[in-house]
C-alpha cells in the first residue's frame, strides 16, 4: 500500500477523531450542566466546528498529529491491533499533557472521563483506518483483463 493513501487515511481519522472528541466532549457537558435551552440546531453546529478547531490545534501543540502521522506511516502492520492500541496510547499520553500543561491536577476527573473516552474514540476510528489501509481499491480487485489490455 502506499504511503500516499495511508496519509489520506490518516486524515481522515483525525478529522474524524477531531469532531468525535468535541462530541464526546458536548454530550459530557450536557450530562454535567443540564439541557441547554439557548443554542438553536445552527449553534450547535457552529459550536461544533469551533470547538473541532480547537481540539485540531491541541492535537498540533501537544505533538498528537506527529506521533500519529509517523505510527501510521511506518508501524508494521502485521498485526490488526498494533496500531489502533498504538494510537490508544498516544491519545492518553498526549491528552495528559494538554491538560496538565493546562494547570489540572494529575488525573482529575473529568479529564479522565475525557480522555478515556477519546482514547476509545481513537482506537475505533484507527481500527477502521487500518480496515482502509488493507482492504484493496475497488479496480485492484476486479476479475479479468482490465479494457485495456483486452
Amino acid at each position: 500500500m502506499s504511503k500516499l493513501r495511508s496519509f489520506a487515511v490518516w486524515v481522515f481519522e483525525m478529522l474524524c477523531e477531531a469532531i468525535g472528541t468535541t462530541a464526546w466532549m458536548a454530550i459530557l457537558a450536557r450530562i454535567h450542566d443540564g439541557p441547554d435551552h439557548g443554542h438553536d440546531l445552527y449553534g450547535y453546529i457552529q459550536l461544533l466546528f469551533g470547538l473541532t478547531s480547537v481540539v485540531l490545534i491541541e492535537f498540533a501543540l501537544t505533538g498528537y498529529l506527529l506521533t500519529t502521522l509517523l505510527a501510521a506511516l511506518f508501524l508494521p502492520r502485521d498485526r490488526w491491533f498494533f496500531y489502533p492500541l498504538t494510537s490508544f496510547g498516544l491519545y492518553l499520553v498526549h491528552s495528559r499533557m494538554f491538560f496538565a500543561s493546562a494547570g489540572n491536577r494529575l488525573f482529575e476527573g473529568q479529564d479522565r472521563t475525557i480522555q478515556i473516552g477519546g482514547a476509545c474514540i481513537a482506537f475505533g476510528l484507527t481500527l477502521i483506518g487500518d480496515h482502509l489501509r488493507r482492504s484493496k481499491p475497488a479496480h485492484d480487485q476486479q476479475s479479468g483483463p482490465s479494457p485495456t489490455q483486452a
